[in-house]
């Protein structure tokens, strides 16, 4: 029964897991969102700092050496962004994969500044959430079966004296053994 019991929970720590996957593709999609628009805002600023800093040289005002570090982070900022679509790619994927459909894009209109975190994560979590949560009674369920494993195997070993009507004569039963 212990065994049975361990079983069904792990079923539903399946589950919790294929839910917390979930969430976690969507907030890591909405973050990476939230990270490529950062970068792009960005980007233009570099490039348009690019573009005063090359009149600025052409007036002598500005060294090449200013022009290489803006074209050089402009460069680091180009490869932010391919990682940033890259992850959201790959997010959108596992989402998808999550929900039993085929690779694609996934259209989330809800910006990451919108996203109230304060009822997303519990601060004070009750012992008694805990104690019924899918792993915790899983792991009692496992732990309830090895007890009665060892048990059944006590009785099997262990020797079972049974003193009857004769004083000097035991049984031998189950692996008894005699007087």
């Amino acid at each position: 029964k212990a065994m049975l019991d361990a079983s069904v929970y792990a079923q539903y720590c399946a589950r919790l897991m294929v839910i917390s996957q979930t969430s976690a593709s969507f907030f890591t999609i909405v973050a990476q969102q939230e990270e490529l628009g950062i970068y792009r805002r960005l980007l233009d600023k570099y490039q348009h700092y690019l573009k005063l800093a090359k009149s600025k040289y052409r007036s002598d005002l500005a060294s090449l050496d200013q022009i290489t570090q803006i074209e050089s982070n402009i460069q680091q900022i180009k490869a932010h962004l391919e990682m940033a679509q890259h992850n959201i790619l790959v997010s959108q994927n596992a989402l998808r994969f999550l929900f039993n459909e085929n690779p694609g894009k996934i259209k989330i209109k809800t910006p990451f500044k919108a996203i109230y975190v304060h009822k997303l994560i519990p601060s004070n979590v009750p012992a008694s959430v805990l104690k019924t949560s899918p792993d915790i009674l899983k792991a009692e369920a496992l732990l309830q079966s090895a007890q009665a494993d060892t048990a059944a195997i006590r009785a099997n070993l262990l020797p079972e004296v049974n003193l009857g009507a004769y004083l000097r004569h035991a049984s031998n039963e189950k692996g008894a053994v005699s007087l």
